[in-house]
């Protein structure tokens, strides 16, 4: 989805969608089940919601500036407070071959 600001109502809608079509693990990479927004053409936010892991039911969310500057701190506890609904705790990944300026992170379900 392409908007021209993240807000709760559409950061919900993100989070549902992908509630719906929960990330497959056992295929690895599962680009298909992860909910894209493009924010005004500067920021991406990928939403995905695992049903099972080894850690139990948790959000993976990748964050990443269009112009491929590093994600600050900042910015990424303001798209978990939206997409999550709080800020933390939360579990960086490793960086992505593919994508090194994106920070993804899980976040558990409580």
């Amino acid at each position: 989805m392409r908007v021209p600001e993240l807000t709760p109502s559409i950061a919900l809608e993100a989070a549902a969608i992908a509630q719906t079509r929960p990330y497959r693990l056992d295929r690895g990479i599962d680009p298909e089940r992860v909910v894209w927004i493009d924010v005004a053409s500067k920021l991406r936010v990928g939403v995905a919601w695992v049903e099972a892991s080894e850690i139990g039911p948790h959000w993976m969310i990748a964050v990443a500036n269009a112009d491929q500057r590093r994600v600050s701190r900042q910015q990424l506890r303001d798209v978990l407070l939206l997409v999550v609904g709080r800020a933390g705790p939360f579990e960086l990944a490793p960086p992505f071959d593919t994508a090194p300026y994106m920070t993804m992170v899980r976040v558990p379900e409580p």
